[in-house]
């Protein structure tokens, strides 16, 4: 097994736990769907962190082994050609874009309300 560097084992704690705390945060006024989908959290998680408390979030960031993993569509290389300074403004391309992001078993979720 590969040793995991001190400062890269506090920098995986540090994005666990600001993303469990996002998450715990939102889900104090928001919909606990709409954060299972934004999040691809499952609503298990989503009920444990929006009762945790900050000692308990804190227990699960730096518990050994566990890493945030990102949510990419199953071919990745669209969403990531779509990134550059020649492509951003391009409406085409970011409507390719929200296409292969929406590609996983995520439920619907509904745009801004006015």
């Amino acid at each position: 097994m590969i040793p995991i560097p001190d400062h890269t084992q506090e920098k995986i704690h540090h994005l666990n736990r600001t993303y469990f705390t996002l998450v715990h945060d939102l889900l104090q006024f928001t919909e606990p769907r709409l954060i299972e989908a934004l999040f691809g959290l499952d609503a298990t998680l989503c009920g444990w962190l929006a009762a945790a408390s900050p000692q308990a979030i804190e227990q699960l960031a730096t518990t050994p082994g566990l890493v945030y993993v990102p949510r990419l569509p199953k071919d990745p290389r669209p969403l990531l050609a779509a990134f550059g300074a020649e492509t951003t403004r391009d409406v085409a391309k970011l409507h390719l874009l929200l296409h292969h992001v929406s590609d996983g078993e995520q439920p619907e979720v509904a745009g801004p309300t006015a």
